[in-house]
């Protein structure tokens, strides 16, 4: 490998430390032991919903399927980036066209 090769893979991203720092402060898999000296996860409990009335069939959920609930209802916690373009379909088409006949002229030679 060059040295730049080895500078770039030595030298690590934000976004990697980052992911880094979330997967120690993750909480362990509940079959997993903890670390030695590993202080216990603090789990972020959802806000208490108002209580609806449930139906005379429900069962409580037990197990993986509550961890999964509970996760899935924290997850909504998170807020999430969305952007809305507005481009006309005449654009698209054309942008495609552009695209397709680009890549027809690219296997013809």
């Amino acid at each position: 490998m060059s040295s730049v090769e080895d500078e770039q893979q030595a030298t690590p991203l934000p976004a990697e430390a980052m992911y880094q720092a979330l997967l120690e402060a993750q909480a362990p898999v509940p079959l997993e032991a903890p670390a030695a000296g590993t202080p216990a996860p603090v789990v972020a409990q959802a806000p208490a919903a108002a209580e609806k009335p449930l139906p005379s069939n429900a069962v409580q959920l037990k197990g993986p399927a509550a961890a999964l609930a509970r996760n899935m209802d924290a997850s909504l916690e998170i807020p999430t980036a969305t952007t809305f373009r507005e481009i006309p379909v005449t654009v698209l088409e054309q942008r495609r066209a552009d695209i397709n006949g680009q890549l027809k002229r690219a296997s013809r030679d």
